[in-house]
């Protein structure tokens, strides 16, 4: 099998995250040959995908790190002469509406935000409650937003609470 991807920009957690998540689900079929870097544009997922199948002309699958790249991905691949998802299997990341539109719909992970949430509190709360072990905190997923997330609050409990917070634990690391 072939299964290539499109990552996101790896100057980026959710970049670095998505690319660790394909290369743990390949396991040993992981090959540093079908991996392109990208940065979540549509453009840059047409680019990524038309060098991909310049070396792999017969790739078997290709999960783009979002998806607006495998919308480009889809256009490359169309212009190929290669079909989704009859000739080549398809992913995109983060669910967003216009994945249902394109032509065939793709096939897309959903970023579950409310849980998202729920991490970033459970992690604030622990930054609060001395007694809370790393231990205790349930597994987050340091994507972009969470960071983002965090400057917020951070911000808003100096000027609001006037408390400092310097860091935010992570997987039971700083």
């Amino acid at each position: 099998r072939r299964v290539g991807t499109v990552t996101g920009p790896l100057d980026m957690p959710a970049g670095v995250d998505r690319l660790a998540g394909f290369t743990k689900a390949l396991g040993s079929a992981f090959r540093e040959d079908l991996v392109e870097n990208g940065d979540f544009t549509q453009l840059c997922g047409e680019a990524a995908t038309e060098r991909l199948l310049a070396r792999v002309p017969d790739l078997d699958g290709l999960f783009a790190a979002s998806d607006l790249m495998a919308l480009g991905a889809l256009a490359a691949l169309r212009r190929a002469g290669r079909r989704v998802p009859e000739d080549v299997a398809l992913i995109g990341f983060d669910d967003n509406e216009f994945a249902t539109t394109a032509d065939p719909p793709l096939t897309t992970m959903r970023q579950d935000f409310h849980e998202l949430g729920q991490d970033i509190m459970i992690a604030v709360q622990a930054a609060f409650d001395r007694s809370t072990t790393a231990d205790a905190i349930r597994h987050l997923h340091p994507e972009e937003a969470i960071f983002t997330f965090w400057d917020y609050f951070r911000k808003h409990w100096e000027r609001n609470a006037g408390l400092r917070i310097d860091h935010l634990l992570l997987n039971g690391e700083l």
